[in-house]
């Protein structure tokens, strides 16, 4: 599609998934070789069809893929008990076919709005390679972004984390 956006401060390179790229153990350093297989595509490359949502936001919607952040899907699955408190986060709450979406964040006790393509790690066998929907949502694949571009880097939410710190980014 002619003028699809594409996210100058969190492109689709590899130093988005690497961060900093510490790696402090073998796990790790594991991972950090596998980001390199990695490739990046669009949505519409990877699904035949999505939307952001479909019949609502459910906390059952939401698996993990092979980022080591359960604390943060947690934390995006429990505030997801209340959809509403996920639907105010999403300002692109429909498909858009220029592949330019936002999600809010309280980051430090402000509210930030943070910018996002629909461009997306995948692995050697054409998966995404992190978070996914059953039904073909993005809405948790875009909170995962965000929070990794807030964050500076996949790697940087993917090695554990506090639940608690995650819940207060998201509400």
């Amino acid at each position: 599609i002619q003028g699809e956006f594409y996210d100058q401060d969190f492109p689709a390179v590899t130093s988005s998934l690497k961060g900093a790229g510490v790696a402090d153990d073998e796990k790790d350093k594991k991972k950090l070789i596998e980001f390199e297989s990695y490739e990046f595509k669009r949505l519409s490359y990877v699904l035949k069809d999505f939307d952001v949502i479909k019949d609502g936001i459910s906390p059952n919607d939401i698996y993990q893929g092979g980022l080591g952040n359960c604390y943060f899907m947690s934390a995006l699955a429990s505030t997801a008990e209340n959809p509403d408190r996920i639907m105010r986060n999403i300002v692109q709450t429909t498909k858009n076919d220029k592949g330019a979406y936002c999600i809010l964040l309280n980051v430090t006790g402000a509210w930030v709005a943070v910018p996002l393509d629909d461009i997306f790690p995948v692995r050697k066998d054409g998966v995404l390679a992190f978070s996914y929907t059953k039904t073909h949502e993005i809405w948790a694949m875009l909170f995962e972004k965000a929070y990794a571009k807030v964050y500076r880097g996949y790697m940087n939410i993917g090695s554990g984390g506090m639940c608690s710190n995650a819940l207060s980014d998201i509400t």
